[in-house]
């Protein structure tokens, strides 16, 4: 399961609604429990994308910049989130084709967002093969 604190939900909504339509993307920070996620704050990335509006490339010095975030605040890097403008919130080719580079100790989050604000964000984990939905709760 993975649990977002509930002071992360504006940040988490205006981050996306910056974006749209394109595809926003950024790091999470937190802690993992056993084998559950806690997610404690949202550290914005540039997508360097060429097409922006259908996929994301995270901007490598953001995975930098989080992980020092991180280190200060005695937590790490534990997931990635973007967004899909208009789109259902389940991984897509694109996204499905990064999941080994990623693998099992990255939860993989994706939100669905219109121009009336975020309408879903579902939390994935890759098992080898594909990419499996975990249960998110807010905290």
């Amino acid at each position: 399961m993975v649990v977002i604190q509930r002071h992360c939900e504006p940040e988490i909504t205006i981050w996306a609604q910056a974006a749209y339509p394109c595809e926003g993307v950024g790091l999470l920070v937190g802690r993992r429990v056993e084998d559950d996620w806690e997610i404690h704050m949202l550290v914005p990335a540039a997508n360097l994308a060429a097409t922006p509006a259908t996929q994301f490339v995270l901007d490598p010095t953001a995975w930098f910049d989080a992980e020092q975030i991180a280190v200060q605040v005695g937590m790490s890097i534990v997931g990635i989130i973007h967004s899909h403008p208009d789109a259902p919130a389940r991984p897509s080719v694109h996204d499905s084709a990064s999941g080994d580079s990623l693998g099992r100790d990255i939860v993989f989050f994706i939100s669905t967002i219109t121009q009336n604000g975020i309408t879903a964000l579902t939390a994935w984990q890759w098992n080898s093969r594909e990419y499996q939905e975990i249960v998110v709760q807010w905290n």
